[in-house]
């Protein structure tokens, strides 16, 4: 488990590398592996006031930390992404209406 959170924690660090750099195809493909390592994750039999669960604490909450700081990236991009279909949509609405003018004189 404590593995699996190390595994996670250093995936959480890429995931937010790749952002920063505007790859998101990587990011996207890292959503499978991200997901099977967190359902490794289960504090449930370890005592909380052991040094495994101490650790597993402090690797969860700088995980938490990752993908905070990774949110603002994804929704900056999603925002973009939106912006950017809204222009292909005028372009298309514009030629669309270009086409039917060009019609009606020929």
């Amino acid at each position: 488990m404590l593995a699996a959170a190390a595994d996670l924690e250093r995936l959480a660090l890429r995931r937010l590398e790749w952002a920063r750099q505007g790859d998101w195809e990587p990011l996207l493909a890292s959503e499978t592996r991200r997901a099977d390592l967190a359902k490794v994750i289960d504090a449930a039999g370890l005592d909380p006031h052991s040094p495994e669960a101490e650790a597993l604490a402090r690797r969860l909450t700088r995980i938490r930390e990752l993908d905070r700081a990774l949110q603002p990236l994804l929704e900056d991009a999603r925002d973009r992404l939106g912006e950017e279909l809204r222009q292909i949509r005028r372009k298309a609405s514009g030629a669309r209406a270009y086409q039917q003018v060009d019609r009606g004189r020929g």
